[in-house]
Protein backbone atom coordinates (compact mmCIF):
# COMPACT_ATOMS: atom_id res chain seq x y z
CA UNK A 1 0.00 0.00 0.00
CA UNK A 2 1.38 3.42 -0.87
CA UNK A 3 1.84 6.23 1.61
CA UNK A 4 -1.06 8.29 0.27
CA UNK A 5 -3.55 5.43 0.15
CA UNK A 6 -2.61 4.37 3.70
CA UNK A 7 -2.96 7.99 4.85
CA UNK A 8 -6.38 8.32 3.19
CA UNK A 9 -7.59 5.07 4.76
CA UNK A 10 -6.36 6.18 8.18
CA UNK A 11 -8.09 9.58 7.85
CA UNK A 12 -11.37 7.86 6.97
CA UNK A 13 -10.98 5.39 9.84
CA UNK A 14 -10.08 8.24 12.21
CA UNK A 15 -13.30 10.06 11.22
CA UNK A 16 -15.35 6.92 11.91
CA UNK A 17 -13.66 6.49 15.30
CA UNK A 18 -14.48 10.13 16.10
CA UNK A 19 -18.15 9.45 15.39
CA UNK A 20 -18.07 6.28 17.49
CA UNK A 21 -16.31 7.97 20.41
CA UNK A 22 -18.63 10.97 20.58
CA UNK A 23 -22.33 11.06 19.93
CA UNK A 24 -23.11 11.74 16.24
CA UNK A 25 -24.36 15.26 16.99
CA UNK A 26 -21.27 16.23 18.97
CA UNK A 27 -18.95 14.68 16.37
CA UNK A 28 -20.77 16.62 13.66
CA UNK A 29 -20.39 19.84 15.63
CA UNK A 30 -16.67 19.18 16.10
CA UNK A 31 -16.24 18.59 12.37
CA UNK A 32 -18.26 21.71 11.57
CA UNK A 33 -16.18 23.87 13.92
CA UNK A 34 -12.95 22.59 12.40
CA UNK A 35 -14.17 23.14 8.85
CA UNK A 36 -15.43 26.62 9.79
CA UNK A 37 -11.98 27.50 11.14
CA UNK A 38 -10.34 26.48 7.87
CA UNK A 39 -12.93 28.29 5.73
CA UNK A 40 -12.64 31.47 7.80
CA UNK A 41 -8.86 31.30 7.53
CA UNK A 42 -9.15 31.17 3.76
CA UNK A 43 -11.73 33.98 3.82
CA UNK A 44 -9.11 36.12 5.58
CA UNK A 45 -7.04 35.94 2.39
CA UNK A 46 -9.78 37.84 0.58
CA UNK A 47 -9.77 40.43 3.35
CA UNK A 48 -6.12 41.19 2.68
CA UNK A 49 -4.36 38.79 5.06
CA UNK A 50 -2.17 36.46 3.00
CA UNK A 51 -1.33 34.35 6.04
CA UNK A 52 -4.91 33.06 6.13
CA UNK A 53 -3.55 30.10 4.16
CA UNK A 54 -1.31 29.09 7.09
CA UNK A 55 -3.94 26.99 8.94
CA UNK A 56 -4.66 24.89 5.87
CA UNK A 57 -0.97 24.58 4.99
CA UNK A 58 -0.17 23.76 8.62
CA UNK A 59 -2.83 21.06 8.60
CA UNK A 60 -1.43 19.52 5.41
CA UNK A 61 2.18 19.54 6.63
CA UNK A 62 1.24 18.41 10.15
CA UNK A 63 -0.92 15.57 8.85
CA UNK A 64 1.88 14.46 6.53
CA UNK A 65 4.46 14.45 9.35
CA UNK A 66 2.16 12.69 11.84
CA UNK A 67 1.21 10.06 9.28
CA UNK A 68 4.86 9.47 8.37
CA UNK A 69 5.70 8.99 12.05
CA UNK A 70 2.71 6.68 12.55
CA UNK A 71 3.60 4.51 9.56
CA UNK A 72 7.22 4.36 10.70
CA UNK A 73 6.13 3.23 14.16
CA UNK A 74 3.88 0.58 12.62
CA UNK A 75 6.76 -0.64 10.47
CA UNK A 76 8.93 -0.85 13.60
CA UNK A 77 6.36 -3.20 15.13
CA UNK A 78 4.72 -1.04 17.77
CA UNK A 79 1.26 -1.91 19.06
CA UNK A 80 -1.33 -0.78 16.52
CA UNK A 81 -4.09 -0.04 19.05
CA UNK A 82 -1.83 2.12 21.23
CA UNK A 83 -0.62 4.00 18.16
CA UNK A 84 -4.20 4.50 17.01
CA UNK A 85 -5.24 6.09 20.31
CA UNK A 86 -2.11 8.25 20.52
CA UNK A 87 -2.27 9.54 16.96
CA UNK A 88 -6.04 10.11 17.09
CA UNK A 89 -5.49 12.50 19.99
CA UNK A 90 -2.49 14.18 18.38
CA UNK A 91 -4.29 14.64 15.07
CA UNK A 92 -7.43 16.02 16.70
CA UNK A 93 -5.38 18.46 18.79
CA UNK A 94 -3.34 19.59 15.77
CA UNK A 95 -6.44 19.99 13.62
CA UNK A 96 -8.29 21.95 16.31
CA UNK A 97 -5.26 24.20 16.82
CA UNK A 98 -5.09 24.95 13.08
CA UNK A 99 -8.83 25.73 13.02
CA UNK A 100 -8.47 28.08 16.00
CA UNK A 101 -5.59 29.83 14.23
CA UNK A 102 -7.83 30.20 11.16
CA UNK A 103 -10.53 31.86 13.25
CA UNK A 104 -7.92 34.10 14.91
CA UNK A 105 -6.55 35.23 11.54
CA UNK A 106 -10.07 35.97 10.28
CA UNK A 107 -10.97 38.01 13.36
CA UNK A 108 -7.74 39.99 13.00
CA UNK A 109 -8.48 40.63 9.33
CA UNK A 110 -12.00 41.81 10.17
CA UNK A 111 -10.65 44.21 12.83
CA UNK A 112 -8.19 45.74 10.38
CA UNK A 113 -10.86 46.00 7.69
CA UNK A 114 -13.24 47.67 10.12
CA UNK A 115 -10.58 50.16 11.22
CA UNK A 116 -9.58 50.98 7.65
CA UNK A 117 -13.12 51.12 6.39
CA UNK A 118 -14.76 48.85 3.87
CA UNK A 119 -14.59 51.28 0.98
CA UNK A 120 -11.53 53.18 -0.12
CA UNK A 121 -11.48 56.85 0.86
CA UNK A 122 -12.59 59.25 -1.86
CA UNK A 123 -9.70 60.67 -3.84
CA UNK A 124 -8.50 64.11 -2.87
CA UNK A 125 -9.90 66.55 -5.43
CA UNK A 126 -9.36 70.20 -6.05
CA UNK A 127 -12.28 72.27 -7.28
CA UNK A 128 -11.20 74.01 -10.51
CA UNK A 129 -14.49 75.69 -11.37
CA UNK A 130 -14.08 79.31 -12.37
CA UNK A 131 -16.46 81.72 -10.85
CA UNK A 132 -17.61 84.49 -13.15
CA UNK A 133 -19.83 87.30 -12.18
Amino acid sequence: MTFLSAAAEEMAARRLRLHRRFKPLLAGLIEFAILAGFVLGIAAIFLGRWYGILPLAGFAVGSFLLERRRQGALAAGQDEEALRIRYDRLTLAMTAAMAIIGIWVFVGAMRVKEAEGWTPPPPHTVDLDLVTE
